[in-house]
């Protein structure tokens, strides 16, 4: 069909009289489109099925799996609808799944000793060979070419990372005979996602002040604590390391506020009321004129900082403390990112995928069709989503858990797990010890004595290792744990958010249980749970006393109108 101006209600309308095809596939390309338009919020009627690129952009920030389709069925839904477009006439689209390798671009892939290479350069190769170009033939022009064709003619959802990455594998390609290897570098385009400038290094502040700073954190973690100004308890390492941050920030707004940074001789300095004020304004207008929980933690540092380090009179100290009650003040609560996030659950349906994940990613895990590294990624991702659901540790605690240590079976393999944090690794005074339940349990025992020594040879010590049975880091756990809830659920979800979905999942059924929230949560008091949950937790009291008030109903309907007594 020639190329014509369609909408992608056009294209719904033409794809039941495409010759060539059955009932069947006719039924599923029309499926597909009007799905597409259903995820990515397009209005069929409106949308030009030719532009490409508009669809790219949606797709871009679609959530296939808010609308419960899942990844295999949404890869599918693209290239049913990249189809449908094809075969209507409505736009020609780059299709390169079905090509066949040149024997150049097969010698080449080959040869290629890392997978994620040969991963990242299989579409170039793929649209060379369509282009009739060999790998010694290919130049700047041929991966520009590569680009443009992403960007106008196709539904990948990210075309600047693939062409980044085939860049990238591109020019670690070692070089080879003429013709056959590639023989120039390329321009590896930038990431896309240019990084707020960062803070003056310390290192450009005077030595002055740097010895001040490593003096404070000293007086911070009581270093010596018969010195005769040393703090009555010493704070936790992270706290020490928070204040440190909040000086920095405080000594760059300074500087950034036109303050000479040679002015900055000593920690005293930023805690003159001309120099607090700067500090003040210039993090305000940082933040676009509204109250930041950085901003109000700067400024209560440098009071601490003047209080209790400096030992400032009274009078300077109020005067600080009046510019502080000046600024914006924070709404209490949660932040409205955290309260989007668990008005998902209160649909039964998403909270329904959110407690099927774990048993769904280890179902994977236990499958043989899969690589061994991607199994074993998956069932750590099973214990992990399965155990923040019922124990919702701090990620430094939950990403450090070892077994016989921390996680230990002291009625047998087939019992209930414990989960112990003790106090010297917790962040209140006081040990963690949660209990898992028996499936969940056995599942643990299993990987730790079965599955991870299939995987990687040897019997692992922590629950989060490597397949050459290292440790992960905390952050390579934290990432794929958002990057998988990310595409089965449809939200990007931190592995401290775990701690604020089941604060609010006991609270929903027990309305007012802080102290059971908080002994959940490991708080050693109510007093966080309260500030966080007790907004919500009127709607939860309505809808326990409108269930009581059905309940006297219903027992009211049951024993009849009656005679009323006489008094």
């Amino acid at each position: 069909m020639p190329l014509h101006p369609m909408s992608l209600a056009d294209v719904i309308a033409a794809v039941p009289v495409i010759p060539g095809i059955s009932a069947r596939t006719k039924a599923n390309l029309a499926s597909a489109v009007r799905c597409f338009c259903k995820v990515t919020g397009l209005d069929p009627r409106t949308t030009a099925a030719g532009d490409l690129g508009v669809l790219q952009e949606r797709l871009a920030s679609a959530h296939p799996a808010r609308h419960g389709v899942t990844p295999h069925r949404w890869g599918v839904i693209r290239s049913q609808v990249l189809r449908a477009l094809a075969l209507t006439g409505a736009a020609k689209p780059l299709q390169t799944a079905s090509t066949r390798l040149s024997s150049g671009w097969e010698e080449l892939i080959a040869g290629l000793p890392k997978i994620r290479h040969r991963l990242a350069l299989s579409r170039l190769a793929r649209y060379c060979t369509q282009q009739g170009t060999e790998p010694g033939d290919v130049t700047q022009d041929s991966f520009d070419a590569f680009r443009e064709a992403l960007m106008a003619s196709s539904l990948v959802r990210n075309p600047h990372r693939v062409c980044r990455e085939a860049a990238s594998a591109w020019n670690q390609i070692p070089p080879g005979p003429p013709g056959r290897h590639p023989v120039v570098q390329v321009i590896v385009p930038p990431t896309g996602t240019a990084k707020a400038p960062g803070r003056h290094p310390l290192a450009a502040f005077p030595a002055s002040l740097r010895e001040d700073l490593e003096a404070f954190q000293r007086w911070c973690a009581t270093a010596d604590p018969l010195d005769e100004r040393a703090r009555p308890k010493a704070l936790r390492a992270q706290t020490v390391i928070s204040y440190t941050s909040n000086l920095h920030s405080a000594a760059d707004a300074a500087v950034r506020s036109g303050v000479p940074i040679t002015d900055l001789a000593g920690l005293a300095v930023l805690t003159r009321p001309d120099v607090y004020l700067a500090i003040l304004r210039q993090m305000l207008a940082d933040a676009g004129k509204v109250a930041t929980a950085n901003l109000h933690g700067v400024a209560t540092v440098v009071v601490i900082l003047a209080q209790g380090w400096l030992g400032q009179s009274p009078d300077e100290i109020a005067a600080l403390k009046a510019l502080k009650a000046k600024l914006p003040k924070l709404r209490p609560g949660m932040t409205s990112k955290n309260r989007d996030l668990l008005a998902a659950f209160d649909d039964k349906a998403f909270l329904g995928r959110f407690l099927r994940l774990g048993d769904e990613l280890w179902k994977e895990a236990l499958s043989d069709r899969l690589p061994a590294s991607q199994r074993l990624v998956r069932a750590q991702l099973a214990l992990l989503i399965g155990i923040l659901q019922i124990t919702p540790l701090r990620r430094k605690n939950m990403c450090a858990l070892v077994f016989d240590r921390h996680i230990t079976w002291p009625n047998g393999p087939r019992a209930e797990a414990l989960i112990h944090v003790p106090v010297t690794e917790h962040k209140t005074d006081r040990d963690y010890l949660g209990e898992l339940p028996v499936a969940l349990s056995r599942r643990l025992h299993h990987y730790r004595t079965k599955l991870a020594p299939e995987l990687t040879g040897t019997t692992p010590s922590q629950l989060f290792v490597r397949a050459d049975g290292q440790p992960k880091k905390q952050e390579s756990v934290a990432n794929r744990l958002e990057l998988v809830l990310e595409k089965r659920l449809g939200r990007r979800m931190s592995m401290h958010q775990f701690r604020h979905v089941c604060g609010k999942l006991l609270l929903d059924a027990n309305p007012g249980a802080f102290e059971a929230a908080a002994q959940l949560l490991g708080h050693s008091g109510t007093k966080n749970v309260v500030k966080f949950y007790a907004g919500t937790d009127t709607r939860r009291a309505s809808r326990w006393h409108a269930a009581l008030v059905e309940r006297l109903r219903d027992e009211a309907r049951k024993r009849g109108p009656g005679r009323p007594k006489e008094r």
